[in-house]
């Protein structure tokens, strides 16, 4: 933003003049990075909306996620992703909102495991298996809509979701 800059008498003698600024950018508000061989991500820090793009599987995790401790409230899987690999949102917190695509056909172990602020997931019919402990601890989840092309639920699926009641 600039201001009005005077020299002089309302710049009546001025022919040439330079100006001289320090410019700072904004910080990125974006953190980016690989979860899958050919699948990316993309957090908006500043509304907390994690977007996993690409084609393929996503990364299978074990003791920890680059997500668990990130203000990540919305997942956004696009079309292309094939699988949420393990853990994948494990200890997502304050994961409320999370979109999965009709390209996605499994759901690994403990992939939402623990997101306690979750409240409603849909289930697209493209999805063929549901992991063990997928959704374990899901305190919040009180709706969840599974299609009947999922033909194999894992152990413990939904243990611990205690307000679970559709």
């Amino acid at each position: 933003e600039w201001n009005k800059i005077t020299i002089g008498n309302d710049n009546e003698n001025l022919t040439n003049a330079t100006i001289h600024y320090n410019f700072e950018p904004k910080p990125s508000n974006k953190q980016t990075g690989s979860c899958g061989d050919n699948v990316t991500y993309s957090l908006d820090t500043e509304t907390g909306v994690l977007t996993i793009s690409g084609t393929g599987k996503m990364t299978d995790y074990a003791m920890g996620n680059p997500f668990s401790k990130l203000n990540v409230k919305t997942v956004i899987i696009e079309n292309g992703v094939t699988s949420i690999g393990n853990q994948a949102f494990d200890y997502c917190t304050v994961l409320t909102n999370i979109t999965i695509p009709n390209t996605i056909t499994s759901i690994g172990d403990l992939s939402f495991g623990n997101c306690t602020s979750l409240t409603s997931i849909t289930i697209p019919d493209s999805v063929i298996s549901i992991d063990d402990n997928a959704f374990e601890g899901c305190t919040s989840l009180s709706n969840i809509t599974i299609p009947n092309s999922v033909t194999s639920i894992g152990n413990d699926s939904f243990a611990n979701c205690e307000n679970l009641t559709n």
